[in-house]
């Protein structure tokens, strides 16, 4: 009986030790708990739906990010779930286009595109575009 007894105490430490550890470690404090700033999104994209007109229903997405990329992947989907239920759709096929850039160097290479016009630059990499022969 007093094995088992001394048995459970030293597991009892062990997680108490343990969970000591981990609220005291800075490393494990200081750990990046949203990576990719999911979070953030929504106000960089706060002002995407009251700078497109009423009633518009579909934005075009373009981006500097990698194709495929998490990069990619996470703002993509990000700006798909904050600005529904306006439909996201990736490429210049609809009349309102928004700028998701993680750079300013593709930020630039956007708005040197002769199809595209500035509309409204909302900062921190959003950018709204209309394409022109609409």
């Amino acid at each position: 009986m007093r094995a088992q007894y001394g048995i459970l105490a030293a597991g009892l430490l062990a997680v108490i030790g343990m969970l000591v550890f981990a609220a005291t470690d800075p490393t494990v404090q200081n750990a990046p708990r949203d990576p990719y700033m999911v979070q953030a999104q929504e106000d960089r994209l706060a002002q995407v739906i009251p700078t497109l007109p009423a009633g518009a229903k579909a934005v075009g997405y373009v981006t500097d990010t990698a194709p495929g990329s998490t990069l990619d992947a996470t703002l993509f989907g990000t700006a798909q779930y904050t600005l529904a239920p306006l439909l996201v759709e990736r490429g210049r096929d609809v009349e309102w286009i928004l700028g998701d850039f993680s750079t300013p160097a593709g930020e630039r290479a956007a708005m040197a595109d002769p199809s595209l016009h500035l509309v409204r630059d909302l900062g921190n990499g959003v950018v709204i575009f209309r394409r022109s022969g609409r």
